[in-house]
């Protein structure tokens, strides 16, 4: 008998880890689950689970020209992003929930955005990052997000144009021994704009990342929802055919700060607690 009460309370205490928030102690969480990929037109990285868990600190990981994950060198590689082209769509199950928290963005999006190199390799942005050949990899795309996999709100089109940093300390954006490196946190906000780059040096674009690991921040104060643990990215036709347009996703993060409990479909979550009922009600008996 006693043994039995022991599995029951086990039970309960799983969903309630489940259900409520943490208390924003963890640290980052990522999406976890594939749940549809559409490519769409002239995509080439088309492995949609590169876009799961947290971004490699190395870029060009196995070749001559790995060095470590920076605001100059992101990832290009196949297994790192993936790519979404005209018509196409990824839509993505987190590992745990987002919950709308006031005064901090909650959702982080990682892609392959770069700073061009003004003075290679010492790394130094141009003055106006706004200049063509200045940056690379920038890209739009529509964002949904939605609390139950089901129903979902449009955030609209979103420019994709923050950096990603894999470490904190590095001596040069280039960098291929991580020894001694600090590595930077994917669950922190920052609120860095595109022009604060603007002709820094590396140095001092690490200074204004701190800590954070860069990526665009997005703020779900606006979907009025009370957490989100599903997003959809996609990228409509332009109706011109002199152009391809292209967006490419490394990984979407939850901000420590806003992270609730484990994300499970709600058929699951309510079978666990029509199962708990059950056990319950036995137990009475």
């Amino acid at each position: 008998m006693y043994l039995y009460t022991l599995r029951t309370a086990g039970l309960f205490m799983f969903a309630l880890v489940v259900l409520a928030p943490l208390n924003h102690s963890i640290a980052a969480t990522f999406a976890n689950a594939v749940v549809s990929y559409n490519p769409g037109i002239s995509s080439n990285a088309l492995n949609p689970e590169a876009a799961l868990g947290q971004p490699g600190a190395i870029a060009g990981e196995d070749t001559q020209f790995a060095s470590i994950l920076s605001p100059f060198n992101p990832h290009y590689e196949d297994d790192q992003i993936v790519q979404l082209g005209e018509g196409g769509s990824i839509t993505l199950q987190l590992a745990r929930f987002a919950v709308t928290t006031a005064g901090t963005p909650e959702i982080g999006i990682f892609t392959n955005t770069g700073i061009s190199d003004a003075s290679w390799p010492a790394g130094i942005a141009g003055n106006d990052l706004e200049l063509s050949g200045a940056t690379f990899g920038i890209d739009s795309a529509k964002m949904e997000v939605s609390a139950d996999g089901a129903n979902w709100v449009n955030l609209g089109m979103i420019r994709f144009d923050q950096p990603s940093s894999a470490f904190t300390n590095a001596t040069s954006p280039y960098q291929s021994d991580t020894t001694g490196l600090i590595p930077a946190n994917f669950g922190l906000p920052h609120d860095n704009v595109l022009a604060d780059y603007a002709g820094k040096d590396w140095n001092s674009i690490q200074g204004l990342l701190g800590n954070s690991a860069g990526g665009t921040w997005i703020d779900l104060d606006a979907s009025g929802l009370s957490q989100v643990g599903w997003i959809r990215l996609s990228l409509d036709s332009d109706g011109n055919d002199a152009t391809l347009l292209n967006f490419e996703l490394d990984a979407i993060s939850v901000a420590s700060s806003a992270t609730g409990g484990l994300v499970i479909p709600e058929p699951s979550v309510m079978a666990i607690l029509f199962s708990l009922t059950g056990l319950l009600a036995r137990r009475r008996r």
